[in-house]
């Protein structure tokens, strides 16, 4: 298991990779590429990447893989994306919320 500071020097070299090698949708990176060639594991990629979107660092992804935008239009299909998969899982929250309530909840959890 990779410790903070490793995760941190590959997180850089990924976004410095990414934006010398995988700028714009056409030169995206598949995730697995990226796992291999970093040495991290499908979680820890996912992690690193939504870190630095946090940190305003514009990683795009969608289909064809992940890639540092060459235009705002890229990054506003990812940030739609995103919002889209948030919308759904809090859906998916709402009805499990429900469920829960059906099954006559003796506890709030949070």
């Amino acid at each position: 298991m990779k410790n903070k500071n490793e995760i941190m020097s590959i997180s850089e070299a990924i976004i410095d990779y990414l934006q010398r090698e995988h700028c714009g949708k056409a030169l995206a990176v598949k995730a697995t590429e990226l796992q291999r060639r970093f040495g991290v594991t499908p979680r820890q990629l996912r992690t690193i990447v939504s870190s630095a979107r946090c940190e305003i660092i514009p990683i795009c992804s969608d289909g064809s893989g992940y890639y540092y935008p060459e235009s705002a239009e890229e990054i506003a299909r990812t940030r739609a994306m995103i919002r889209a998969q948030a919308m759904s899982m809090l859906n998916a929250a709402r009805g499990l919320d429900k469920a829960f309530e059906a099954f006559g909840k003796s506890y709030i959890v949070s």
